[in-house]
């Protein structure tokens, strides 16, 4: 990132969201969809629900258990939190300078993807 800067698109996901799969099944699996990406961002699928720790500017990023098998990521709540509730899909689209120009919850099909990617050039 220090040596070339470009815009991070995070998709953030949990295994049991069917628009999810979906998403991933369809919308990254296009081949304009992942030139563009390739081309000029930084692709990252982050699992709302993940166990590891993430480092991420600095700071450690943990699992917050919010019951029996339930929880969510401070990093996922960090990237996805819109009107104080996290959706699953939201894509986080963040700037070089690693602050957030969008937030796209739910299903984007390729076509309204890359726009919106294009717009974001």
């Amino acid at each position: 990132m220090k040596q070339t800067p470009k815009p991070i698109v995070v998709f953030n996901y949990t295994d049991w969201c069917k628009i999810c799969f979906g998403m991933k099944q369809t919308t990254f699996n296009n081949s304009n969809v992942i030139a563009l990406l390739n081309k000029h961002f930084y692709f990252i699928k982050l699992n709302g629900e993940e166990k590891k720790h993430i480092r991420f500017l600095g700071n450690i990023f943990k699992y917050l258990p919010s019951g029996s098998n339930t929880g969510v990521h401070e990093l996922t709540k960090a990237l996805a939190t819109n009107h104080k509730k996290i959706a699953y899909p939201t894509t986080t689209i963040l700037n070089s300078n690693l602050e957030i120009d969008a937030q796209l919850v739910g299903f984007y099909n390729s076509k309204k993807f890359r726009k919106v990617l294009e717009k974001l050039l």
